[in-house]
């Protein structure tokens, strides 16, 4: 059943979701897969190629939890602990012994909650929680009772709850984008129409073959119905790290004005809130411009260049700004150029700066 499960797992890898859908899945997989181990326990008793089998693959499994990145090693450690403990009562015919084992296995599975409980990143759940109150209040004693506020991925299910009572909230998340290089703009909303006016594109968080793109297409409308007078945006920052391409998209609109901006600190990065206000009336993006990171003007160097090249790689090159500035980007806005001919200077070393994430 472990094997089985193998497909489920890379299902979920590979559309970038969390296994929070799959959870009856999952439970059958694991009643099964449970079912088995103890009985290969139990042949493990009188077989020793059994033994030697059940050994190697809880070998595997500690090998594996501990070269998982963000995985403590001392929980790998406990599991493994665990289940060889586990495989001792189960493998022993000692019923004194069986009591004793059962009992520290107990005691190994209890560390597990402990310490899965301790490795979480309390400084990041204190800084979202400050930040949903900070921000919330602000809006009550800011912005009169009835209108919309726009509300970016970060925080925006939290903070709705808040100001839900006495404002509407709207939720705006960039589209998912594929590329298509025989577009116009070399980009096309999944399953859906083509990116026309790209105000900014940003990598996906889990998809290597999608981006998170902002259109003046699906933006203007939204603001035409809705009305909004705030917009809220969140980010994980780098102290000192320059604003992303949503912000930069924001600050270079007529009939928005950056109001209000809150720094949360948390272990290695900050989370950043800012507030704009919204001129109904008003509000017009730059349709000229693009905004990207030097990452994610890399991952359309690669979509495109896999994808043939053509015109729209020297259309998108001339309109991106890279935001935040990098000594990269000219080197890479050529780089990006050149597909359209298919012909460009080499490529420059990849930026190792992870994408931002998206809730």
């Amino acid at each position: 059943a472990s094997v089985a499960g193998v497909p489920l797992v890379l299902l979920v890898l590979a559309i970038g979701e969390t296994p929070r859908h799959y959870l009856t899945n999952l439970a059958l997989i694991a009643a099964l897969a449970s079912a088995g181990w103890l009985h290969g326990l139990e042949r493990a008793r009188d077989d020793r190629r059994w033994a030697v089998a059940v050994v190697a693959l809880v070998a595997i499994g500690v090998v594996v939890a501990l070269r998982t990145p963000g995985t403590p090693a001392r929980v790998g450690i406990v599991i493994a602990v665990a289940l060889a403990l586990g495989a001792a009562w189960l493998t022993s015919r000692d019923t004194r012994r069986m009591v004793v084992v059962g009992l520290v296995t107990l005691l190994a599975a209890g560390s597990i909650v402990f310490v899965s409980a301790a490795s979480k990143p309390l400084g990041t759940d204190r800084a979202r929680e400050a930040a949903v109150t900070e921000v919330s209040t602000w809006i009550e004693a800011n912005v009169p009772a009835g209108d919309t506020v726009v509300l970016s991925p970060l925080l925006a299910y939290e903070l709705a709850l808040k100001i839900r009572d006495d404002h509407t909230p709207l939720r705006i998340r960039p589209a998912v984008g594929i590329v298509d290089a025989q577009l116009p703009m070399g980009l096309s909303y999944y399953g859906k129409n083509t990116v026309e006016v790209p105000l900014a594109i940003d990598t996906a968080l889990r998809n290597v073959d999608q981006l998170d793109v902002y259109g003046a297409e699906l933006l203007d409308p939204l603001m035409a119905e809705h009305r909004p007078t705030l917009w809220i945006d969140g980010a994980f920052l780098s102290p000192g790290e320059a604003p992303t391409s949503t912000r930069a998209m924001l600050d270079a609109a007529t009939g928005t004005e950056a109001a209000q901006e809150w720094t949360f600190p948390m272990d290695d990065e900050d989370l950043v809130i800012t507030a704009w206000t919204i001129d109904p009336a008003t509000i017009a993006f730059d349709t000229a411009t693009t905004y990207a990171d030097v990452t994610t003007i890399e991952a359309l160097i690669r979509l495109l260049e896999a994808d043939g090249g053509g015109q729209s790689a020297a259309t998108l090159a001339d309109r991106i700004v890279v935001t935040p500035p990098d000594p990269r980007g000219p080197a890479l806005l050529a780089q990006l150029r050149a597909l359209a001919t298919g012909t460009g200077p080499a490529s420059p070393a990849p930026s190792g700066s992870p994408a931002e994430a998206v809730p």
